[in-house]
């Protein structure tokens, strides 16, 4: 994601513990099996440790290929994420 989106990575990924943070507390508050706190385990991980990128020294854009490789995996996360990926009974 840094290496397409440069300094609007580090938005980005904010809003995405924001969004992992409403999606953990929606279901600790709402739904009937509690994946809510797994959630927010990861979200304060990722609010911890994972909102910071080391320097890149290569500066040159990303190629074609690349890039068609980088939406290939973005619609394959797309296509199996999952809110509750693991339910017990």
């Amino acid at each position: 994601m840094y290496a397409f989106l440069g300094d609007k990575a580090k938005l980005t990924s904010r809003l995405f513990v924001a969004c992992i943070a409403l999606l953990g507390f929606y279901q600790l508050f709402t739904t009937s099996y509690k994946a809510g706190p797994t959630w927010l385990v990861w979200a304060a991980l990722l609010f911890f440790f994972g909102m910071r990128h080391p320097s890149i020294v290569d500066r040159r854009p990303v190629g074609g290929v690349r890039s068609w490789l980088a939406f290939a995996s973005l619609i394959m996360f797309v296509l199996s994420f999952t809110p509750v990926p693991i339910r017990t009974s």
